[in-house]
């Protein structure tokens, strides 16, 4: 009797008044709300939790993540009260915890999302009132929020946000270079004419930095300095529409939409020193100094000219400016020599010309150069007086020398160029050597002023064509063709204590950003798309940098830019000179403007904006609004040729064949001087594909009588030859097509298609060493001899050529695969892997690399990789016998019958004849 009492008073439980109950089973199942006063409770198998029923509040402190990747530590102070109606909700997560107790676990949450997206400069000592951005949130937690304030707590500080630096960050010191060049590093450093960039190579990590298209410098600086793509950062063109008058005029920091590297470090409270980047006019407030990119095209305090407003940041600064500026009439006869032969005398009489016609300046080479040389020493002066004050946090400077005398002077160096006369090449030839030893001395002397515990990264945005690879019917200095003249690798250099020596996989533009927020201590963002390369830094400092990433940094507004006006007079003439010498170097000019008269200039700039983001879009493969773009060109400009060519390509890729057909036939019977190649191979395809060649060869007779013999009209009459039955006549046009230029590219793939018979083989050796005579850098031509010696069983010979191909295109998807299928049949699979792995890396959608990855993977028995491997490309929308076929494979090496078998039914109804998969078939489906 007394343990039934016992028992039974046990099983009574008291919620007390002011609360409510939730009794729960120990194991789970259903959950009750209890009212104050006794209840019963089953011993061991329920538990009862209180929650109180009316308002109640608590304090907690707790350090918080912002942005910058300042930590700071926040008192909060809450008031509310839980939700009757969603009680036994917040009790289902709330488990064992109590009401305050998981509410301020879910305003701690809260609050962390919110701190990542906000600089911790937002909260003062005062308190903040935070009950209105949370109240929604609350409610769908089941809580009431009558008040919610937080403040910084007293005596606390942040790691960054109040200036100081965090312990994992270093300073970091960030050297653009525009248009650097390894293939012309290399071997003027094996002279020993490069010292500073040979320490640095020798000391640190380097790499290919592969640019982006358009390869055009206030795109791709601007990428850089935010870590965002052209489409999203904003800057797409070199001129853009003035708001309010509706002028041309250079891009300026208004363009930018996105928070670049100084606003990041700066909100940080972390120091800046910015010399020069593109698209910087007018200077940003910043934590230091920004001199911007208009500060060579100023005459800062001469007898007739006011110092540029918003030039720099402080405007204090301009009176160094004005102090170490360097004039172009400050350059002598023994400035040049190194670069250009010349006397004094022959200096003298250019620049009375140039008084007589102001105009002259630009177009003579000479006097163009006087320019160049004293805008790079103007900035290199200023570069070196931020350091002298003290190096800061973040430093960057811009030097744009390389490229703009390779723009005047590239077809004049060695070998000898057929449109260059004698006497300009021996006048002008050693331009190019002279501007690569001039930058590596600046480099030299930007060296010995920084802390050697710093991170230095050099860097140029694209390379610049050379030797044998230089175009042969145009001038690097072609209006509105620069980029032509533009290789796709620029170089990397990285070096400090924090950085693992040697060569690296390429790198990319959109890598940078990152990796200097992490090595200046801050978090990078989930919207930024680049990372940091593989093994670049060492583990130690990997380990001490922020963990993970902010969701992003574009929250608020940024600093504002220092006072300017573009109707002032000296903004007004800054921009006019800034706009000349783009046009002197071919830059700008040339375009849709110069052909819409002055009226409509400004609309035919813009669609040279809109066509730039049409080709980026279709580049990455967002159709739709690679369509979009290429359609507002057209309407500003109609008939604009790169935005016909876009927008036919993109009706293409979306097999809109026949609205594709008569754009390309459009812009294939322009003449303007930026007509493109490739338009009649995109003709010959768009009428195969429409299952006309004969119509095709018929029109295409047409642009042979009135264009003549080009090869590119050759190769595309074979690809309707070949669609029409005519094996024959579609290898003389392909032969014709050589005759005309030995190094054109679209008849090699269609030559050893139509069989690699060993007299085929050995005639396409001869074509293919022929054009590698005219163009020794060719990745294209070098991956094909390979294949030839492939087929050929001369196995060495293939594995040179794929190698010399990835010298001079380090991440060419056919020379990649190509190698890595040759290694694999030698069974050195170790290094076949990677190379699969590096053209996928490239183009993820690459069949051959994604199918040789998965067969790889599947012969180190890695069969859940390889499935995913080959899984992702399905995913992509490749379909394929090769892909079925080779995850067949994979799913047989797992023993999984039924899929494998699933895979090779699809294989066969792709390709119903390969005798093969039905073999493989039979034996999977063998019980």
């Amino acid at each position: 009797m007394v343990l039934c009492v016992l028992v039974f008073s046990a099983s009574l439980v008291h919620v007390t008044p002011g609360t409510l109950g939730v009794l729960r089973g120990m194991a789970g199942g259903k959950m009750f709300l209890l009212e104050p006063g006794l209840h019963l409770r089953l011993p061991f198998l329920q538990q009862l939790t209180l929650f109180p029923s009316g308002p109640f509040q608590f304090d907690f402190e707790k350090e918080f993540l912002f942005r910058e990747g300042s930590g700071v530590r926040l008192s909060v102070h809450f008031e509310g009260a839980l939700l009757r109606e969603a009680l036994l909700e917040v009790a289902g997560r709330a488990g064992p915890r109590n009401g305050p107790t998981v509410v301020a676990d879910d305003l701690e949450a809260l609050l962390n999302s919110w701190a990542a997206d906000h600089s911790g400069s937002e909260v003062a000592e005062a308190p903040v009132e935070m009950k209105e951005r949370f109240s929604g949130a609350a409610l769908a937690n089941g809580f009431r929020i009558k008040s919610l304030t937080i403040r910084r707590s007293a005596g606390a500080g942040a790691s960054s946000a109040t200036g100081t630096k965090p312990s994992n960050g270093v300073k970091v010191v960030l050297v653009g270079i525009d248009g650097a060049d390894w293939q012309i590093i290399d071997p003027l450093m094996a002279a020993g004419k490069l010292p500073s960039f040979a320490k640095l190579k020798q000391a640190g990590a380097w790499a290919s930095l592969r640019s982006m298209d358009p390869m055009l410098s206030p795109l791709l600086w601007t990428t850089v300095a935010t870590g965002k793509p052209p489409e999203e950062h904003g800057v797409v063109d070199f001129l853009v529409l003035e708001p309010g008058t509706g002028r041309r005029t250079p891009v300026t920091s208004a363009s930018r939409k996105v928070r670049a590297l100084w606003n990041l470090f700066s909100e940080a409270g972390r120091t800046c020193g910015v010399v020069a980047w593109w698209a910087t006019w007018p200077a940003e407030r910043v934590k230091g100094t920004l001199v911007s990119d208009r500060v060579a095209y100023s005459l800062f305090g001469s007898a007739d000219h006011a110092a540029l407003p918003g030039a720099t940041f402080p405007e204090s600064y301009a009176e160094t400016v004005g102090r170490l500026r360097v004039g172009e009439e400050q350059i002598t006869e023994s400035d040049l020599r190194p670069f250009v032969e010349i006397t004094r005398a022959e200096l003298e009489e250019a620049r009375k010309r140039a008084k007589r016609d102001p105009a002259l300046a630009a177009r003579d080479p000479v006097l163009h150069l006087t320019r160049i040389l004293a805008a790079g020493r103007t900035y290199h002066a200023l570069a070196l007086d931020i350091l002298a004050r003290g190096q800061p946090d973040f430093y960057a400077v811009y030097y744009q020398e390389i490229d703009e005398v390779s723009h005047r002077f590239a077809h004049f160096a060695d070998p000898k160029m057929d449109m260059v006369s004698e006497s300009d090449h021996r006048r002008f030839r050693k331009a190019i050597e002279a501007v690569y030893r001039d930058q590596d001395q600046k480099l030299g002397e930007i060296l010995m002023r920084v802390d050697p515990a710093s991170l230095v990264l050099v860097l140029s945005d694209h390379g610049f064509r050379n030797g044998t690879g230089r175009p042969r019917d145009q001038p690097p200095d072609l209006e509105g063709q620069p980029a032509r003249w533009h290789r796709p690798y620029g170089i990397f250099l990285a070096a400090g204590p924090m950085v693992v020596p040697g060569e690296k996989d390429p790198a990319k533009l959109l890598d940078i950003a990152p990796i200097v927020l992490e090595a200046g201590g801050l978090p990078a963002a989930a919207d930024m798309p680049g990372g940091l390369p593989e093994s670049l830094f060492t583990a130690s400092f990997l380990a001490s940098r922020p963990l993970g990433r902010i969701a992003t940094y574009e929250t608020g507004e940024r600093s504002p830019s220092a006072p300017a006006s573009p109707e002032n007079p000296e903004a007004q003439r800054a921009a006019a000179a800034l706009e000349e010498n783009l046009r002197s170097l071919g830059y700008i000019g040339g375009g849709p403007a110069a052909k819409a008269g002055r009226d409509a200039a400004p609309a035919a700039e813009s669609a040279f904006s809109h066509a730039n983001l049409a080709g980026i879009h279709l580049q990455k493969g967002n159709l739709p609004e690679a369509e979009r773009e290429a359609k507002k060109a057209l309407a500003l400009a109609p008939g604009y040729l790169p935005a016909l060519v876009y927008l036919a390509q993109t009706y293409e890729r979306e097999k809109r064949f026949a609205e594709a057909l008569p754009l390309a036939r459009q812009a294939a019977r322009s003449d303007s001087p930026d007509r493109q190649s490739g338009l009649y191979l995109l003709i010959a395809n768009l009428y195969t594909a429409l299952g006309k060649p004969n119509e095709g060869l018929a029109d295409l007779a047409g642009f042979s009588v009135r264009r003549g013999d080009e090869a590119d009209l050759h190769a595309a009459m074979g690809i309707l030859k070949k669609a029409s039955g005519d094996a024959t006549g579609a290898e003389a046009e392909y032969r014709s097509a050589l005759a005309a230029d030995p190094t054109a590219q679209a008849p090699i793939p269609r030559l050893f298609d139509l069989g690699a018979t060993p007299a085929r083989l050995r005639e396409l050796e001869a074509s293919l060493r022929a054009a590698l005579q005219k163009n020794a850098d060719s990745a294209f031509h070098h991956n094909w001899l390979g294949l030839v010696y492939d087929r050929m069983g001369r196995i060495a010979e293939a594995e040179s050529e794929y190698r010399a191909a990835l010298k001079s295109d380090p991440e060419h998807v056919g020379a990649l695969v190509n190698l890595g299928n040759l290694l694999a049949r030698q069974r050195k699979l170790d290094e076949a892997g990677p190379l699969m792995r590096r053209a996928l890396g490239r183009d993820p959608r690459s069949l051959e690399a994604r199918v040789a990855l998965g067969a790889v993977l599947g012969i180190q028995g890695k069969s859940d990789e390889a499935i995913r491997t080959l899984e992702e490309g399905l995913a992509l929308g490749l379909s394929a016998p090769s892909l079925y076929n080779a995850l067949a494979m994979a799913y047989f090496q797992k023993s999984d019958r039924p899929k494998a078998a699933a895979a090779l039914k699809e294989s066969l109804r792709l390709d119903p004849d390969q005798q093969s998969a039905r073999a493989m078939l039979r034996d999977v489906e063998k019980p």
